[in-house]
C-alpha cells in the first residue's frame, strides 16, 4: 500500500466521519425531512418533524457506516488491481455497503417507539409490490440479467478467460439483487408500531425510501458489469468493429446513465407506495405536497 492508498482512504474515513457527524444536526435532519417530503407529495406538521428527523438521521448513519466499511474492504483486497479498475470496485462497493448499511438500521429499528403509547395499524396486509414500482424492479432485473447475458456472450467470443472484473462485477450485481429481494421482503413484512395514521404514512414514506436505497447496489453493479461486458464483446471482434463503435460509445454511455436515472428518480416512481396504500391522500395532493388529516382514517 503506497502513499496514494493511505491518502484515499483517509479522504474516505474524513467524509464518513463529516456525514456521520451532521446526520445528528437537526437542521440538516430537517433539510433531508423537507427532501424527502417533497419527494413523496408529503406535507409533515411541526408535531410529526421530530421523530421523522429522528429516523432519517438513523437511516444515513447506517449508510455511512455500511459504505465506509465496504469501500474501505475493497479498496484494500484490490491493491493490484488497476486504478481505473480499482475505483469502479470501490464505487461499486459504496453502493453495495450503504445498501446493506441501510437495510441493516431499517430492520434494527423497526419497531423503536415507547411501549406506553397508542398504537394505529392499518387493516390489510402489504408485500414488497406496494413500496416498490414495477420500473424499479424492472430495471434492476434487467440491467443484471444484461450482465449476466453480456459475460455469456463474452466467454463465447473471447478466447481469453474473462477479465476477473466482469466476472467480479457480475456476481456482485446478482449477490445485491438477491440480498435486495430478500432483505426488502423482511423489511416490509415487520410491524409498524405509529400512534396515529400520520405517523403511519410517514413510516410507510420511509420504508419506500428503504426499499429504494437497496435498489440503488444491484443497478449500478448491474449497469457496470454490462459497460464492461459489452466493451469485451466489441473488442473481440476486431480492430475494425471497435474503431467504428469508438467515436459512439461516450453517447452510448450518457444515453444509458440518463435512462437508468429518469427510471430510477423520477417523482412518479417515489409515490408509488402512496398511490398503492393511501390513494385517498394521494389524489387529495393533486401532484403537490399532500396534507394528512386524521379524516384518512
Amino acid at each position: 500500500m503506497d502513499t496514494a492508498d493511505v491518502v484515499l482512504i483517509a479522504l474516505v474515513v474524513l467524509a464518513a466521519f463529516v456525514m456521520f457527524s451532521i446526520s445528528f444536526r437537526e437542521d440538516y435532519q430537517a433539510r433531508l425531512a423537507r427532501k424527502l417530503a417533497e419527494r413523496s407529495g408529503l406535507a409533515p406538521t411541526a408535531e410529526q418533524l421530530p421523530l421523522l428527523q429522528e429516523k432519517i438521521g438513523r437511516r444515513q448513519r447506517g449508510a455511512v457506516v455500511g459504505a465506509l466499511v465496504a469501500g474501505v474492504a475493497a479498496w484494500l483486497l484490490t491493491l493490484d488491481e488497476a486504478t481505473s479498475d480499482r475505483l469502479l470496485i470501490l464505487a461499486g462497493a459504496l453502493a453495495a455497503g450503504g445498501g446493506a448499511g441501510i437495510a441493516l438500521t431499517a430492520l434494527r429499528n423497526a419497531s423503536r417507539r415507547p411501549s406506553d403509547l397508542p398504537v394505529f395499524a392499518r387493516s390489510t396486509s402489504v408485500t414488497l409490490a406496494d413500496y416498490s414500482a414495477p420500473s424499479d424492479r424492472f430495471l434492476a432485473w434487467g440491467l443484471v440479467a444484461l450482465a449476466i447475458i453480456g459475460c455469456g456472450v463474452a466467454s463465447f467470443l473471447t478466447t481469453a478467460p474473462l477479465s476477473p472484473l466482469l466476472v467480479g462485477l457480475t456476481v456482485a450485481a446478482v449477490a445485491a439483487l438477491v440480498f435486495f429481494e430478500i432483505s426488502a421482503r423482511r423489511i416490509v413484512a415487520l410491524g409498524q408500531p405509529a400512534g396515529s395514521v400520520t405517523e403511519l404514512v410517514f413510516n410507510d414514506a420511509l420504508r419506500a425510501g428503504y426499499v429504494f436505497d437497496l435498489l440503488v447496489a444491484p443497478i449500478t453493479l448491474g449497469t457496470y458489469a454490462t459497460l464492461i461486458a459489452l466493451s469485451t464483446i466489441v473488442a473481440s471482434l476486431g480492430e475494425p468493429v471497435v474503431d467504428a463503435f469508438r467515436p459512439w460509445a461516450p453517447l452510448a454511455l450518457l444515453a444509458l446513465i440518463v435512462a437508468c436515472s429518469f427510471l430510477s428518480v423520477r417523482a412518479d416512481s417515489r409515490r408509488h407506495y402512496l398511490r398503492r396504500l393511501w390513494p385517498d391522500i394521494a389524489a387529495r395532493g393533486d401532484g403537490r405536497l399532500a396534507v394528512i388529516s386524521e379524516e384518512t382514517k
